[in-house]
């Protein structure tokens, strides 16, 4: 592409825009939107007049991607009353939209994604040195107001945990991106050797781990199982899984015996779940999630094929937690705390269809589709426990990295 900027190639701009999105999307995703937009400009202008190749393999993102399930987002605006809701609802998954056309222009540059790839590992590591440097902030404020006789907070070692820990991005969010970075780091050409690739894990690792997500303490089990498996068919030496392993185990046994936080976390699902009685007026976060799955699902029964509109679910869903006197969840106004019941309130069966089919495709072509079935798997988890299409920080990451790694593996199969 023979395009200039004052002699520099806009294909270079388009590199470099790419590569600050992924990196500044764990550190701050408010800039991620204005990114974006200088991702659509130069997009536009380098390709403006210029002979795109289309083939076949080149227009499956579009059908394969998240466009579908945008587009039906759009669909469900025509029979939603609550259209203020609904117009914010599609501005908030406007990537889900947006990132597999214009990745769609960028499908033969190698080089681009591999660069997106590499800044988004760094990103994810300096945002951990970020949320570190925090906590060891407070904690070091809090001992020295211990000292002092004055009054402390007490969290002590949970400065380091959870919310504390994931002051930048929501902690579930934080190890969703951190278990990403870990499937790239491996599954991809885009970071050093081996060597260099089980330090950054090291460190990823440990950012799951502090990041208290349960979440990512299932996906990371996933995550250690199959590259177990792969670790055995494949070239990479044994010795790396199993120093990955060891890691992880211990990593683990600190956290559950000197976090307070960690250990409530883990126990609290076991504990609510074998309790005879909820109490419908908790705001509990496990519980939380019992009470607006119930209500969810109530709903969903209730319309079934065509859900109730982009612009109309939130409302639909509230006024189930007030009817059924869920008064905690009612005054947190929570989601559905589950992608895939979100979905189904929203565009009925059909949703709940194309989302599946989006995670559940790769599996099926997994051997084609190698790191889009790890990251789909991941996401997978994800939704289970949060409705993480409701929130940019959501979004802006699914849609980007969904449609990158998708054709990172297609340029394998094409090559």
């Amino acid at each position: 592409m023979n395009y200039y900027i004052k002699n520099i190639k806009l294909l270079d701009f388009l590199k470099y825009s790419y590569g600050l999105f992924a990196f500044i999307l764990p550190i701050y995703p408010k800039l991620a939107p204005i990114i974006i937009a200088l991702i659509t400009i130069f997009t536009f202008l380098g390709y403006f007049g210029a002979k795109l190749l289309i083939r076949k393999q080149n227009i499956s993102i579009l059908i394969y991607s998240t466009f579908p399930l945008y587009l039906l987002y759009l669909l469900g605006l025509l029979y939603s009353a609550n259209i203020n809701y609904g117009m914010r609802d599609i501005e908030t998954k406007l990537s889900l939209g947006i990132f597999p056309i214009l990745v769609l222009f960028i499908q033969g540059e190698r080089e681009i994604i591999r660069f997106c790839f590499r800044n988004f590992i760094y990103g994810c590591g300096f945002a951990l040195a970020l949320c570190l440097s925090h906590s060891s902030w407070l904690f070091i404020i809090e001992k020295l107001r211990e000292s002092k006789n004055l009054y402390s907070e007490g969290f002590g070692i949970d400065n380091f945990f959870s919310a504390k820990f994931g002051f930048l991005v929501h902690p579930t969010y934080l190890a969703w991106y951190f278990v990403s970075a870990i499937i790239i780091l491996w599954m991809t050409n885009s970071f050093g050797n081996y060597f260099l690739k089980s330090i950054a894990t090291v460190i990823l690792i440990l950012g799951v781990f502090l990041s208290g997500s349960r979440f990512g303490l299932v996906a990371l089990t996933f995550g250690i199982i199959y590259f177990g498996f792969v670790t055995v068919k494949s070239k990479i030496p044994r010795k790396y899984f199993l120093v990955s392993l060891i890691i992880t185990s211990s990593l683990f046994v600190v956290a559950v015996i000197s976090s307070v936080e960690v250990r409530s976390r883990i126990i609290s699902p076991f504990k609510i779940f074998s309790e005879q009685h909820i109490n419908p007026l908790s705001e509990d976060g496990t519980v939380s999630r019992v009470l607006v799955w119930d209500s969810a699902i109530e709903k969903i029964i209730s319309s079934p094929f065509v859900g109730y509109g982009t612009g109309d679910v939130k409302d639909v869903l509230i006024q189930k937690y007030k009817e059924n006197g869920y008064f905690g969840v009612y005054k947190k106004q929570l989601n559905a705390h589950n992608q895939f019941l979100q979905t189904s309130l929203a565009l009925g069966i059909v949703g709940l269809f194309i989302l599946i089919f989006l995670l559940l495709r790769p599996v099926i072509f997994r051997k084609n589709y190698s790191v889009l079935f790890l990251f789909s798997m991941v996401s997978s988890i994800t939704f289970l426990f949060e409705s993480s299409l409701e929130v940019q920080t959501g979004t802006m990451f699914f849609g980007a990295f969904y449609s990158l790694i998708f054709t990172y593996d297609n340029l394998k199969i094409f090559a």
